[in-house]
């Protein structure tokens, strides 16, 4: 599965097929207590998250920080103990962790 939205987080990483998917399963009251700490998209594009009591939302900002997704990338790989190489790019990186991937 294709991942689309990358959430920062304390697992450190939580990874979505789409917004829709994301919004649909992080939950308000985590967005609230600041559980999230950053979201980005494939490339690095960085996304905002808020809520309004029921649902969360997220929207795309106009920022991009790759460097901090590929160093979010490597601590989840290193969190879950799959072997990567440290020059591995982020299209590597994102289909190592594909298969933790939610719908």
């Amino acid at each position: 599965m294709r991942i689309e939205i990358i959430v920062a987080a304390d697992e450190p990483a939580v990874f979505f097929s789409s917004v829709r998917a994301a919004e649909m399963a992080l939950e308000w009251i985590d967005v609230r207590d600041g559980v999230y700490t950053a979201l980005y998209g494939r490339a690095g594009e960085c996304y905002e998250i808020g809520e309004d009591g029921r649902d969360v939302f997220i929207r795309p900002t106009s920022a991009n920080d790759s460097d901090a997704l590929l160093a979010l990338l490597r601590a989840f790989l290193r969190a879950v103990k799959v072997e990567f190489a440290e020059a591995e790019g982020l299209e590597a990186l994102l289909s190592r962790c594909e298969r933790y991937c939610i719908e």
